[in-house]
């Protein structure tokens, strides 16, 4: 799921989500937008001693333009420049942090956002359906 909200992501806006140059710069651009990961998240991770210090702080490198992001610094709405909160809200809940409270593909067919698009697709349909008959009457 979190694949399938980066993707809606840069299909909205055109370009990736985090896009770092390179690992380190990739979990501080997901952190500047999720902020820190949580202890149980951390305490679990197999490479946390290259990102984080011991007492769990990230450890925040420049890139290649000098600039350093840093946790929560921006909004995901900010971001989308999307005024659809329930889009945004699908994405930040595709996105979360512990698996346990991310989306899964079952949750997600809830999601007020999908409801609204599967809706919209079979009011579509009935549009096409009464049209091709509308044709073939003719």
């Amino acid at each position: 799921m979190w694949s399938f909200g980066c993707i809606l992501y840069e299909l909205h806006n055109g370009y990736p989500l985090f896009a770092g140059e390179n690992e380190n710069e990739q979990l501080q651009c997901i952190m500047e937008v999720k902020g820190t990961p949580p202890y149980s998240v951390l305490a679990a991770a197999s490479r946390r001693k290259t990102f984080f210090d011991k007492n769990y702080n990230p450890i925040l490198e420049p890139n290649s333009h000098n600039k350093v992001r840093k946790p929560g610094e921006k909004s995901l709405a900010e971001l989308m420049n999307c005024e659809d909160e329930s889009f945004v809200d699908f994405i930040d809940k595709c996105i979360e942090w512990k698996v346990e409270e991310r989306l899964t593909p079952e949750t997600a067919q809830q999601h007020p956002w999908i409801r609204e698009g599967l809706k919209e697709i079979a009011k579509n349909n009935s549009k096409y359906a009464e049209n091709k008959k509308a044709k073939e009457a003719s």
